[in-house]
């Protein structure tokens, strides 16, 4: 079983710039290691024959398709506008 001692911790708080005390250190010790204990049990499970799933569920993509689309409301959208000019609507600016 893999174990992550307080050493790996403070190096992770540090990259992660996360400021832990040392009760917590030792408590994500013990919880990440129990962690990658399971990852290495699901490691050495027998998964000839077994395939691949996106989901357990079986649902497919549901989504239409991504295709371009005419608009042909864009004269009632600018006149709503609070402000608009050429026919395009008009915003504050983003960047000075």
């Amino acid at each position: 079983m893999s174990i992550i001692d307080i050493k790996q911790i403070e190096h992770l708080a540090k990259l992660s710039r996360l400021g832990i005390s040392e009760n917590e250190k030792e408590s994500l010790a013990k919880d990440l290691s129990a962690i990658l204990g399971f990852v290495e049990k699901l490691d050495k499970a027998d998964v000839v024959g077994v395939l691949p799933a996106s989901n357990a569920a079986g649902i497919f993509n549901a989504m239409r398709q991504d295709a371009a689309d005419q608009y042909d409301r864009q004269k009632e959208l600018v006149e709503a506008a609070p402000a608009s000019k050429d026919n395009l609507v008009k915003v504050k600016a983003v960047f000075e």
